[in-house]
């Protein structure tokens, strides 16, 4: 402390105002983790007058100060600090040209909100949960809204497009002995695609702040939950993971899930046990209470009452993937014993537009890909069958905007550092976001492909894989996979997800009903981990 006391004293002197703030972040975070607040707020005071710092100092040392505030006993005063400093934020995010700098700004500056809803959740009151759910749905909002189109590409792009679907084309097909490549090619072709999409990202980057080309959201509007309704909000808050769910007008209070080291190790453990049985094993009984476990810890927010008989779920991207679809509840996959929706937050409502009819099934054909053809056998004969070298991007493009059911059949895969470019391969290229028509009419889009969504870091937050673009673009409900699957098993569950819709049932329901069923008859579920459900609130 001394030292540092040293230097931010001849940094003040000398006008060098970053360095003495830094300083003084420093010796003041020290203070208050040994448990001195006073002092802590006390080396914040020899800051003066923080507007002078860079934003993005003057933030954190609001953060700070409300944190120690908080910890002396003043939490009023410091959700007051910690206001204002959000509403520094807002303005600064929305001038931003392009959504990967307003995402990347987005993610840099989640402490004020974040330290809101912790004091929130602590003083309690049943104003301060619903304020706290209020602020988590908000950020989700916002994660939502910073979303752009990528940009138009030029010669140069096109050319590195060209070389990743070459890539995409091997990578696609999985790995092993006569399918794909081998585990040596596949390391070298996913460092080589790796390098190609970061060159991509770049250019949309330089493209974006000459041409920001940001998507206009339409205004959301804060509607009230039923009281059968709920939300699971789940979010990361430095090492630890925290969830809260509201059901109504009601929030119960916040729960700590535990360690995010925890929660990756026993990920690990459930994927390698999943593996196991995929691959013919007797992992059975371990796979079971690996699961078990896993949902002991993610469903302890929901145990105790009643099962809302609809539960949106919204996941901080920062977490790591959660198989919640399948989690166990009262011996079926929970996605079967309530409507469960992946959504991009609650005030993200399905905008009003043209509603498609019908329902169109798109596949290339693979000949190692045999389940695609009873995937089209069991879709029925009014659907609108469009294959081989039919099945083109332009025919999806046109399918999502004239039908109501939008069904693809094939490889997929999900480009980490591009996000946009990841999705499912069609006769003349891969089908991704940046492919999209400005407008989606249809109601459901299944991605029936391996690796279909589950994008991170800010790309995916800027550009968005093909279910969140799907979603802004105006499609309510999107099926995608967030790993590699079994043609087999993706037949048996889309058949029952399309026997479901044909008999009326909602799209929660049927793909909740498909998953219960299909467990039942393999005896587990270690073969649907991946699969997903995401959409908007009606």
């Amino acid at each position: 402390p001394s030292v540092l006391r040293a230097l931010g004293r001849r940094a003040r002197l000398s006008g060098q105002h970053e360095v003495a703030a830094q300083a003084a972040l420093l010796e003041a975070t020290g203070r208050l983790a040994a448990g001195r607040p006073g002092a802590a707020l006390a080396c914040l005071r020899t800051l003066g007058p923080v507007r002078a710092l860079p934003l993005r100092l003057e933030v954190a040392v609001a953060t700070l100060a409300a944190q120690a505030q908080a910890a002396s006993g003043r939490r009023t005063r410091a959700l007051a600090s910690l206001e204002r400093a959000c509403a520094r934020l807002e303005p600064v995010a929305l001038e931003l040209p392009g959504p990967w700098l307003r995402a990347a700004f987005l993610l840099e500056h989640l402490d004020p909100w974040l330290a809101r809803v912790e004091l929130l959740l602590e003083r309690g009151r049943p104003a301060d949960r619903r304020a706290a759910a209020t602020l988590l749905d908000g950020l989700a909002e916002r994660r939502f809204r910073v979303q752009g189109r990528t940009p138009t590409g030029d010669a140069r792009a096109a050319r590195l497009r060209a070389r990743l679907e070459a890539l995409y084309d091997r990578l696609g097909r999985g790995g092993g002995p006569t399918r794909g490549a081998g585990a040596e090619e596949t390391h070298a072709l996913l460092a080589q695609a790796r390098r190609v999409e970061r060159a991509l990202a770049e250019g949309w980057l330089r493209a974006e702040r000459r041409d920001p080309g940001a998507r206009a959201h339409a205004p959301f509007e804060d509607r009230p939950l039923a009281p059968d309704q709920g939300v699971l909000h789940l979010w990361r808050r430095g090492e630890r993971v925290h969830a809260l769910l509201q059901r109504g007008a009601s929030v119960a209070p916040g729960h700590d899930l535990g360690s995010l080291a925890v929660l990756a190790r026993a990920l690990d453990r459930l994927g390698f046990h999943a593996r196991r049985l995929r691959a013919g094993g007797t992992a059975q009984a371990v796979f079971a209470d690996a699961l078990a476990a896993l949902a002991r810890s993610l469903l302890a927010p929901l145990t105790g009452a009643e099962l809302p008989e609809s539960l949106a779920l919204i996941v901080d991207p920062a977490l790591p993937d959660l198989p919640f679809e399948v989690l166990p509840w009262a011996q079926a996959p929970l996605a079967s014993c309530t409507r469960l929706l992946r959504v991009p937050s609650v005030q993200a409502r399905v905008p009003a537009r043209a509603a498609g009819a019908g329902v169109s099934w798109l596949a290339l054909g693979e000949s190692d890909l045999p389940g695609i053809t009873r995937e089209s056998a069991a879709l029925g004969p009014e659907v609108r069958r469009v294959e081989g070298s039919a099945a083109t991007r332009a025919a999806l493009a046109e399918a999502l905007v004239t039908r109501a059911r939008v069904h693809v059949s094939g490889h997929g895969f999900a480009a980490v550092e591009a996000p946009a470019l990841g999705g499912v391969r069609l006769a003349d290229g891969w089908f991704g976001a940046a492919d999209l028509p400005e407008r989606v009419h249809a109601d459901v889009v299944v991605l029936a492909a391996c690796r279909t969504g589950r994008v991170l870091g800010h790309g995916a937050l800027a550009w968005g894989g093909l279910p969140a673009q799907l979603l802004a673009a105006g499609a309510r409900h999107c099926v995608w996979t967030a790993d590699d699957v079994e043609d087999g098993v993706t037949a048996a569950l889309t058949a029952r997800l399309h026997a479901g819709l044909d008999r009326g049932e909602d799209v929660p329901q049927a793909f909740g009903r498909a998953l219960a069923a299909l467990g039942r008859e393999s005896g587990h579920v270690a073969s649907l981990l991946p699969f997903r459900l995401s959409g908007l609130l009606g």
